[in-house]
């Protein structure tokens, strides 16, 4: 998942851009740790991946930043890489998400929960916490018609609702949250970069 998170400070508006993974994009001279200049076309999701081989994660993080500013103009100041387990623990964090579902989500979620008695769902809002929160963001085949738009919107919608809840929480309660949080996110910020950031945000 790939979203381009824009703080736009005259206006005080957050907006978020989702970059679908089956992207064809251009990458253009892209030098790896072994010096060895590389260009051409691919998915954007293989850019990722390619970076990753050719640097770590600061490489992918380097790769993704150039492809973006390179095909949509648009150039990425800072990046924070969040796994699937740093996801779950920041929801949880937060006491978890409340998701809106419909039949068909309902239907897809209860199947892939169908072992675990405690966890069932029900159409309209369910508050739920991380692990449930990622499978539902992971959704694109809820039914015929679910298709990655509507699983990239189901990201924005629960990542806007956390920055809300992390919004209204006091400036000690949000230094803890990051305490807890850091060990799971790779990122190119300084402790202080993230501290400005949040200060600014708040």
């Amino acid at each position: 998942t790939m979203i381009l998170v824009t703080v736009n400070k005259q206006t005080k508006k957050i907006t978020m851009t989702s970059f679908l993974r089956d992207s064809l994009v251009y990458i253009e001279n892209f030098v790896d740790s072994d010096g060895v200049t590389h260009s051409g076309r691919t998915k954007m999701t293989l850019c990722y991946a390619l970076g990753y081989k050719w640097g770590g994660d600061l490489g992918a993080m380097r790769m993704i930043d150039g492809v973006i500013e390179r095909n949509f103009g648009a150039k990425v100041d800072r990046n924070i890489e969040v796994n699937m387990d740093a996801f779950d623990a920041c929801i949880n964090a937060i006491g978890g998400v409340t998701i809106t579902l419909d039949e068909d989500e309902v239907k897809y979620m209860n199947n892939y929960f169908k072992d675990y008695d405690d966890r069932t769902f029900e159409v309209g809002d369910n508050l739920v916490d991380g692990w449930a929160a990622e499978v539902y963001v992971r959704t694109r085949h809820s039914n015929n018609g679910d298709n990655d738009f509507n699983r990239t919107n189901r990201q924005r919608m629960v990542v806007a609702q956390v920055l809300e809840k992390v919004k209204n929480m006091s400036l000690l309660e949000i230094n803890a949250l990051v305490d807890e949080l850091l060990p799971y996110v790779v990122t190119d910020m300084s402790n202080t970069d993230m501290t400005n950031y949040i200060t600014e945000l708040l």
